[in-house]
């Protein structure tokens, strides 16, 4: 029986230096999106990361103070970010890279303005 509790600590010891070691592998984007001309925040626009090399899509909508944030995204890029927002002109930006630092989530910070669409019915 000692042997055998003894290889449990070994391994529990192990898996836990393993852990210490782990390094984060994932960043985001945050920011605000605001009308071009009144500079007023939006609430509920859609901004949706491209992970350009592939493919992958990240989305999420503007909270009440017009902020963003979109967690859990691959570091690097290049991210092409696109902010849609009902009457307003599409906004994109196009190279956006997610920096790695070690042993800490990287965040991208990304504010846009949003011109209000030309249309006529």
């Amino acid at each position: 029986m000692g042997i055998k509790k003894l290889l449990i600590t070994c391994f529990i010891l192990v898996l836990g230096a393993a852990s210490a070691f782990a390094q984060v592998t994932t960043g985001g984007i945050t920011g605000s999106i605001k009308d071009a001309s009144s500079n007023e925040m939006l609430i509920g626009a859609t901004v949706k990361a491209v992970h350009v090399p592939t493919g992958t899509v990240y989305g999420t909508t503007t909270m009440e103070n017009g902020r963003y944030n979109i967690p859990n995204m691959r570091v690097g890029g290049p991210y092409t970010i696109t902010v849609t927002y009902v009457s307003y002109k599409e906004e994109k930006l196009e190279n956006v890279a997610i920096p790695w630092v070690r042993c800490s989530g990287s965040t991208s910070h990304s504010n846009l303005l949003l011109p209000a669409s030309r249309r006529s019915w």
